[in-house]
């Protein structure tokens, strides 16, 4: 999956679920309100990220 796959989910209201985002750079995206299911976001870059209201279940966030 890639920053624009993820934010086209997210800004849609759809469930991220099982999906891998290792290394994204997701600096600076707004991923208000996403809901995130056993989704893996190991390295990536999340700094700036706007995740207000989100929801992580069962991530893994090692690294980010």
């Amino acid at each position: 999956m890639n920053r624009q796959e993820l934010l086209a989910m997210v800004h849609g209201g759809d469930v991220v679920s099982e999906q891998d985002c290792s290394g994204l750079d997701l600096s600076g995206a707004d991923l208000s309100g996403g809901i995130f299911d056993k989704t893996t976001f190991h390295n990536a870059n999340l700094s700036g990220a706007t995740i207000d209201e989100s929801a992580f279940t069962h991530c893994d966030l090692t690294g980010a």
